[in-house]
């Protein structure tokens, strides 16, 4: 599976004013996706507790331009799987139409 357009969320600013902008990547496929998450400047820092982590996210969010595999079609997931499949997420029309048994 090919990853079409990698975005690059790049942030700038100063004096508590930020903006931040998408760059386009060049195309990339799942593995090479999977490496660039799990390479030193990517993975998940050690931490002591979640608190911990979003504070090293927040203290590190303007260095660091995380990359997003945004508008693929298809899942890794069978088609059985429930939880964690995008293609199963649901809205909230759904729930109304299962609690309402319309």
């Amino acid at each position: 599976m090919v990853i079409g357009t990698p975005l690059q969320q790049v942030v700038s600013g100063q004096a508590g004013v930020f903006t931040q902008f998408h760059k386009k990547r060049k195309a990339m496929t799942v593995g090479q996706y999977r490496d660039l998450a799990n390479s030193k400047k990517y993975r998940t820092p050690p931490h002591v507790n979640f608190e911990d982590l979003e504070r090293k996210y927040w203290k590190n969010r303007y260095f660091g331009s995380p990359v997003y595999g945004a508008d693929v079609s298809g899942s890794l997931f069978d088609e059985n799987t429930q939880h964690w499949n995008v293609g199963h997420l649901g809205s909230l029309l759904d729930l109304l139409k299962h609690n309402a048994a319309l």
